[in-house]
């Protein structure tokens, strides 16, 4: 992330932000999942997992396909205009 951060300071790639966060988020609440005591009469059917990691899954899942898959990563994300608003880098063009 701060690779990302460093190499984008001031215009990261539409959706980078939202796919490290869901993606790093979720994947530390999987590895925080496997400190805590499991939930008696609850989690004694799951052998491996806990509910936790369990349902952690599918948001990390989300977070990487939308980093590769959603993410152009050779174009820089918009930047704003003097005003504030943002506005997309488009190339020149001819007139």
């Amino acid at each position: 992330m701060l690779v990302i951060y460093r190499y984008y300071r001031h215009n990261p790639p539409v959706g980078s932000i939202s796919g490290l966060f869901l993606a790093g988020i979720f994947i530390s609440r999987f590895l925080i999942e496997y400190t805590k005591e499991r939930q008696p009469g609850f989690d004694e059917t799951l052998t491996f997992l806990s509910m936790g990691q369990i349902l952690s899954l599918p948001f990390i899942a989300a977070g990487i396909w939308l980093l590769v898959s959603k993410v152009n990563w050779r174009q820089p994300g918009p930047t704003p205009d003097t005003t504030g608003a943002f506005v997309k880098n488009e190339p020149n063009k001819p007139k």
